[in-house]
């Protein structure tokens, strides 16, 4: 529970950081909530669709079935 608010807070106060939306989707998928991961990926694809992780949100989104 603390490091999801320690994102909450991360990205309300830098809601463009890729990498904040990245890696919050990626404690949301550990945690099995798979929806709200996908949509922080997502997020951080759009964000960021040239940087070096987009790759990896592809295909963690198609794990997810997005």
């Amino acid at each position: 529970p603390a490091a999801a608010a320690e994102f909450e807070t991360a990205i309300a106060g830098l809601p463009n950081d890729a990498l904040a939306h990245q890696n919050f989707g990626y404690l949301r998928s550990y945690q099995g909530r798979f929806e709200e991961a996908a949509a922080l990926f997502a997020r951080a694809a759009e964000l960021d669709p040239r940087g070096p992780v987009f790759t990896s949100l592809i295909n963690m989104l198609a794990f997810l079935g997005r």
